[in-house]
């Protein structure tokens, strides 16, 4: 995987949370793991299913931004 750039932030519990502000376009020779980031298409992608080398397949992934991750890991409810 290419290099990312994080943005990061200190929870509540002193934890470290970071969130990509951008990160590498989706290759077809690369596997993805759960938690992996990748853009494609210009939106920003989080890997929910373990994705072989391959093609793109919409359901191992999920869109997200940079605030809906950090609403996701601070575990605050979206309305």
């Amino acid at each position: 995987m290419a290099e990312k750039t994080f943005h990061s932030i200190t929870l509540p519990n002193q934890d470290t949370a970071r969130v990509p502000l951008t990160a590498a376009e989706f290759s077809p020779s690369a596997a993805y793991e759960v938690k992996d980031y990748c853009t494609y298409r210009g939106k920003l992608y989080r890997c929910t299913t373990a994705h072989a080398a391959g093609v793109w397949k919409a359901a191992h992934f999920t869109p997200t931004d940079v605030d809906a991750e950090f609403d996701r890991k601070l575990d605050i409810p979206t309305s």
